[in-house]
């Protein structure tokens, strides 16, 4: 009964560390699932581990897991082939989407379905993928990235994004922003942030001065 699931939701349980260890016989779990939602599980650690794979997930969505530093491995990724709606949203110790893996021997991703990317409040994130590895996203449209300060590129490897046009900086529809490519955009969205906080800071060491006067 368990491989008939096709759609799993995980809320609110605080004791969760993994959603399934290496040696667990519930991989087959995961490779039926379509979708995968977890929300308010603050220990989660890893979501799966390294030798899990997703081959018919359709959505993937990740709220509130506050110990959350990486979302999934290179080897992982490479199997959303199916995935067409990914959110990874208040994970404030989340570093990276895909970590660097050093001894990647095949280093190309192809998020060849996915349509939607939503980044959001995640303020320890630097990058979407951390390492070299080439990304393909060709069906990738919208892509919103709010409220992601410390973001300074979204990957150092190869890119390719044909069909997105913007980034979304905020829910409302007419708040973007695009300067040519997708790593440009991205840092030129990080320095607009940085500037952001030097000039309020400048504002109120101004303020302090002209107080003590």
């Amino acid at each position: 009964m368990l491989t008939q699931i096709k759609d799993l939701k995980l809320f609110e349980l605080s004791n969760l560390q993994c959603m399934r260890k290496q040696e667990s016989k519930l991989g087959t779990v995961l490779q039926n699932l379509d979708i995968l939602e977890v929300w308010w599980c603050g220990n989660l650690i890893n979501l799966v581990p390294s030798s899990a794979s997703f081959h018919n997930l359709t959505v993937l969505e990740v709220w509130f897991c506050k110990r959350l530093k990486n979302l999934v491995v290179f080897s992982t990724a490479k199997s959303l082939v199916q995935l067409k709606e990914m959110k990874i949203c208040v994970c404030e110790m989340m570093t990276d989407v895909v970590p660097n893996e050093g001894d990647v021997m095949e280093p190309e991703i192809n998020f060849c379905r996915l349509k939607t990317l939503t980044l959001f409040a995640l303020v320890s994130l630097t990058g979407f993928c951390s390492g070299n590895s080439t990304l393909k996203f060709p069906s990738l449209e919208e892509l919103f990235v709010i409220e992601c300060p410390n973001m300074n590129i979204f990957s150092r490897g190869v890119l390719s994004v044909p069909n997105l046009q913007e980034v979304q900086q905020s829910w409302a529809a007419d708040v973007w922003c695009w300067d040519g490519d997708l790593n440009t955009t991205i840092q030129n969205l990080h320095y607009k942030v940085i500037s952001f906080m030097v000039a309020l800071i400048l504002k109120g060491f101004k303020g302090s001065s002209v107080s003590l006067l």
